[in-house]
């Protein structure tokens, strides 16, 4: 994976998600593991970047755009360009005028599905399988809050999962992956990274006070907006509180069956305003998921607590 440097909310961005990484990955087996990450002169890497066919380049929305690229926009383009479709990956040419480094992030490769994947089919998740999600995020979750993190994006796209040979519907290890839009639990933590920082001449012009600045919880960085907590959603900062809720609502979509899109969505909305759907599992399960789903961030349970529970441990 590489972010593109140069830009200065995305560069503070991506150093922001290589210290967190560093912090919290390579002490939990659930958590996707981080090797190591580097800058690279855009020159140097862009001709072999061209070769690599699988190569892909992560953008952060709210990147600006050269405008006379945009004039060159096709036609083809801007069909694509609909609300709610994924944003393009610019083309090497089109993103070497924006920036000057790349930022390379090393990661553990995980060869399964992800969660999304796995629930495409739409068809319920068996409560074991369900069960063993449960226990491992809330683990790696815990793990990352003890680290002074929020991950800030919990989503089952960004789990990945390892399924028994036996039986593929069966999840026998989960990962929680992209720490892209982690941030510090704590302003003086989100200070001492900004102290930590490389020099602005590894990673272009931006000023010390610059980074400093971009460490401020952004309002439009709230994570995937279907999964994303009542208070991250009107622009509060990510708490453990909000990764809670997300690691509910990806329960309450595991133990449901839809038979549409929209109904998803109409579901996961709910959520957010306390409208909690009707379940085939048992009460003690139901109440579980419905505190970790409270709009209330002070009526949910840690992670820490949700490892402990026997609702969880006993399936």
């Amino acid at each position: 994976m590489a972010h593109p440097s140069g830009l200065t909310s995305a560069s503070v961005t991506q150093i922001r998600e290589v210290e967190c990484l560093s912090a919290v990955s390579n002490d939990d087996p659930h958590i996707v593991g981080y090797q190591f990450a580097w800058v690279e002169p855009f020159e140097q890497a862009a001709k072999w970047m061209e070769q690599c066919s699988s190569f892909q380049i992560a953008t952060r929305d709210g990147e600006e755009e050269d405008e006379s690229d945009s004039e060159e926009s096709s036609e083809e383009d801007e069909k694509s360009d609909q609300p709610g479709d994924p944003k393009p990956i610019p083309p090497i040419t089109k993103i070497a005028k924006q920036v000057q480094a790349l930022l390379f992030i090393q990661m553990e490769l995980c060869s399964g599905p992800t969660l999304k994947q796995f629930l495409e089919f739409g068809k319920a998740v068996n409560i074991s399988s369900t069960a063993t999600v449960a226990l491992q995020l809330a683990g790696a979750l815990h793990h990352v809050h003890q680290q002074g993190w929020a991950h800030g994006d919990v989503t089952p796209a960004n789990i990945f999962l390892s399924c028994s040979t036996s039986d593929a519907n069966a999840i026998k290890c989960a990962k929680l992956g992209d720490f892209g839009l982690a941030h510090p639990l704590s302003p003086f933590h989100s200070n001492s990274l900004a102290s930590k920082q490389p020099s602005t001449s590894q990673l272009g012009s931006t000023s010390t006070t610059e980074m400093e600045n971009n460490f401020s919880f952004s309002a439009t960085a709230i994570g995937t907006p279907l999964y994303s907590s009542p208070e991250t959603s009107i622009g509060h900062r990510p708490t453990e509180k909000s990764d809670v809720f997300s690691l509910g609502c990806i329960l309450v979509e595991m133990l449901s069956s839809f038979s549409t899109h929209m109904e998803r969505v109409h579901v996961l909305q709910g959520l957010k305003r306390g409208e909690f759907p009707r379940l085939h599992c048992d009460s003690g399960l139901i109440n579980v998921l419905q505190t970790m789903t409270a709009v209330d961030p002070d009526s949910r349970p840690t992670a820490q607590q949700i490892v402990q529970s026997e609702v969880f441990s006993k399936r």
